[in-house]
Parts: C-alpha cells; sequence; structure tokens
C-alpha cells in the first residue's frame, strides 16, 4: 500500500486526539468528519465516531487530518502483523490531528495547480482541494512535488474538544 502521508509531519501531541473510532474504511492523510456524537468526551464512547464526510459538505464538522489508513479485511483470512501500525481495521480507535502540518498527497486533482498560500478546503473524499464549499481546514504552504505530494498547514478550529 502506497504511503499518502510522508513521516516529516510536525505537530503537537496536544493536537492529536484519540477520542473517536472509525467504523468506515478511509485513506491516511485525509480530512475525516464527525459523524454522530460531536463532543467524544469519554474516550471509550462508541458513538464518537469519525469517517469520510458524508452528505453536504457545508454541514460537516471536520474532525482532522487521519494518521492511518482504515481497511476492512476478512478477519478470517487476516494475521494481524503489531509491527505495523499504520493499517488499521475498521471499528478500532482513530488517532487525528487538527492543528500543525503535513506533507500528503491525497489532494483533489481538480485543485488549483499553483497551491502555494492559498485556502486549503476538503472535498467529499476528505481529500484537501482549494475549491471552496466545505469548512477551510488550513492553507497550502507548498506547491505539488515530482510524486504529488505538497505541504499543507492544518488549523481546524476545536468544537467541543477540551482544549478550546
Amino acid at each position: 500500500m502506497p504511503r499518502n502521508l510522508l513521516p516529516e509531519r510536525n505537530f503537537h501531541p496536544a493536537s492529536s486526539d484519540i477520542s473517536y473510532y472509525c467504523y468506515t474504511p478511509c485513506e491516511e492523510g485525509t480530512i475525516v468528519c464527525i459523524y454522530t456524537n460531536p463532543i467524544g468526551a469519554a474516550l471509550d464512547d462508541p458513538n464518537a465516531e469519525v469517517g469520510p464526510p458524508q452528505g453536504t459538505l457545508a454541514d460537516t464538522i471536520p474532525a482532522g487530518v487521519i494518521l492511518q489508513a482504515f481497511v476492512e479485511y476478512d478477519n478470517t483470512r487476516y494475521s494481524r502483523d503489531m509491527s505495523d501500525f499504520e493499517v488499521m481495521m475498521v471499528g478500532n480507535k482513530a488517532a487525528v490531528y487538527h492543528h500543525g502540518w503535513c506533507v500528503t498527497r491525497c489532494i483533489d486533482p481538480a485543485a488549483d495547480p499553483v497551491l502555494s498560500n492559498k485556502p486549503a478546503y476538503y472535498n467529499m473524499n476528505g481529500y484537501f482541494t482549494t475549491v471552496a464549499g466545505s469548512p477551510c481546514v488550513g492553507t497550502f504552504q507548498s506547491e505539488r512535488d515530482a510524486n504529488g505530494f505538497a505541504r499543507v498547514y492544518v488549523e481546524i478550529p476545536a468544537y467541543g474538544r477540551q482544549d478550546s
């Protein structure tokens, strides 16, 4: 599985959040949105769920950038490699961060070819884009490189988090 999020990411540990579960497959490095319980205060609340955007983009509540890829596997044919923590099965805790920068290639192909210093939004796949329609989640800090990666400064407003 090719990596969508380079390890050269910089965020403060207080900017990461493990208050949510992910029950829907999604790619690492994409924006996930809050589904059912917008607070997610209890760490073991199964109703505190994130996943790819649903409904209309304008009504979604972004939670952050997901740090692992969540996939569906047939559990009867899968043995988990505990040394590879980047791929998680759906139904597990999701690590998301909401403040800092990352280098990702999860950028909408329809985005403006010139990215630097433009506001970052997201599309229905959770990919970053320059096309408005969703809440703003940050700013592009670089252009795409030869492999399609670009640096994005992520700053998602706190919604029901303890740090707000």
